[in-house]
């Protein structure tokens, strides 16, 4: 583990209405920074899991030194993460999680010092990207029109470059807030969330957190669940020509997949209202099939990944049984012999009460610097506020960009939306 001390900020303290109007104005005076930011950070290819994951968390640590926030740093393997309770699973082959902690304001940085009594705020965020095999420029950041495009530009590189930004915003006017901001950069949460596991089980507790994933000017309290399966089907292989001898592992399949989408629908059928504008607020898919080979034979095997959605409020063990029981009923006569296993990521459902303090302290901070009503809705993705929350830290998802561009070629962000996510943040942060 590594420590740096803060650089020293002058030591007065404003009143935070006076404070909050100087880092607004801060933030648009230093707008070039933040676009730079953004684009240094997309050009780092830090897809999960690869050598440049841990650039990216390196050049976080830096540029927070450089910001004057205290800084600590680890490394953990993964084969230690992995024998923790509630270890949330990866989705691909890694050796170490990297973690980024970095404090403004009173106190001190120690993770396990991080504790609700100290009124911190958490902006949590994470360097990691998917893969951009399908687009060659993905890490050559392009700006045209006040557009950002790049890999990460939305999900979620501009969002930690905003929050930093915030950091930097307040270290202009001279004056430190009264209460701490922590930034947190993680690795690993396009893998899982592993990377805010460990930061959890480091006893991270702020009294509040926002997540500056991509949410369109949307303040996002609640994710349905996503659980990673493997099914294996084991028929039996037969010549082409005298398939009835066979049993087909991809007929199974079929089978199996139309009784998943019946299961969906019953999931989907009455949903929490925060879900109810989704078409399918609960997707089940399979994503790969690999099986079979010889294409004159009857394929006696196969295995089938995808991702299973779980209704918010659904405990993750009656979700995985109705899976598995849809999987039975679906093989049980004449069909291949199925074998269900829950890999890769697993994201459980999770609900923040729309009622609460953080909702209302980020809405209210958007109207007044948007003008604009801020939509609380949910998601039907998986995200790392199912961590938070289940650590007890009041949570919302709120930042730049939006999501339906995440993971694709298309991904690009409005620098100046970012501008007012890094404002709407900053009254969040200073005021009561």
């Amino acid at each position: 583990m590594e420590s740096t001390q803060p650089a020293v900020l002058a030591a007065n303290v404003l009143a935070a209405n006076v404070l909050a109007a100087d880092v607004l104005a801060a933030i648009d005076d230093l707008k070039a920074d933040l676009a730079c930011d953004i684009q240094d950070l997309i050009t780092i290819p830090s897809v999960t899991g690869s050598p440049a994951e841990s650039q990216a968390q390196a050049w976080v640590a830096d540029r927070m030194r450089h910001l004057g926030m205290e800084v600590v740093t680890w490394r953990t393997p993964l084969a230690e993460l992995a024998e923790r309770p509630g270890f949330p699973g990866v989705e691909i082959d890694r050796e170490f999680v990297t973690g980024v902690l970095g404090r403004l304001g009173p106190g001190e940085v120690r993770p396990e010092k991080a504790s609700p009594d100290s009124g911190a705020l958490l902006l949590l965020g994470h360097s990691d990207v998917v893969p951009a095999s399908d687009w060659p420029d993905a890490f050559l950041p392009s700006s045209s029109d006040g557009w950002i495009t790049g890999r990460g530009s939305v999900d979620m590189k501009s969002g930690l470059a905003v929050a930093l930004h915030v950091v930097r915003a307040i270290g202009a006017t001279g004056a430190r807030p009264l209460r701490q901001i922590l930034v947190a950069s993680v690795s690993g949460e396009e893998d899982g969330g592993c990377g805010t596991f460990d930061l959890l089980s480091r006893g991270v507790r702020p009294a509040r957190c926002v997540i500056p994933e991509p949410t369109a000017g949307q303040i996002v309290v609640a994710n349905g669940g996503a659980l990673g399966f493997r099914i294996t089907l084991t028929g039996r292989s037969a010549h082409a020509a005298r398939r009835w001898e066979g049993v087909s592992a991809l007929d199974s399949l079929h089978r199996i997949n139309s009784a998943l989408a019946s299961l969906e629908a019953e999931l989907c059928a009455d949903p929490d209202p925060l879900m109810a504008d989704w078409p399918i607020p609960y997707p089940t898919s399979i994503g790969i099939v690999s099986g079979g080979d010889w294409a004159s034979t009857v394929m006696g095997s196969l295995q089938a990944q995808g991702r299973f959605g779980v209704p918010l409020g659904m405990p993750v063990t009656e979700a995985r049984a109705r899976f598995e029981a849809a999987v039975r009923g679906a093989t049980s006569e004449q069909g291949a012999a199925a074998a269900v296993e829950w890999v890769g990521g697993q994201f459980e459902p999770a609900r923040q009460d729309p009622g609460a303090n953080i909702v209302r302290r980020v809405a209210e901070a958007h109207r007044s610097v948007t003008a604009a009503t801020a939509k609380i809705t949910g998601a039907t993705y998986g995200s790392d506020l199912r961590q938070t929350l289940a650590a007890g830290i009041p949570t919302v998802l709120y930042g730049p960009g939006d999501p339906a561009l995440s993971h694709t070629s298309a991904e690009r962000v409005w620098l100046d939306e970012a501008l007012d996510v890094a404002k709407t943040i900053a009254i969040a942060a200073l005021t009561d």
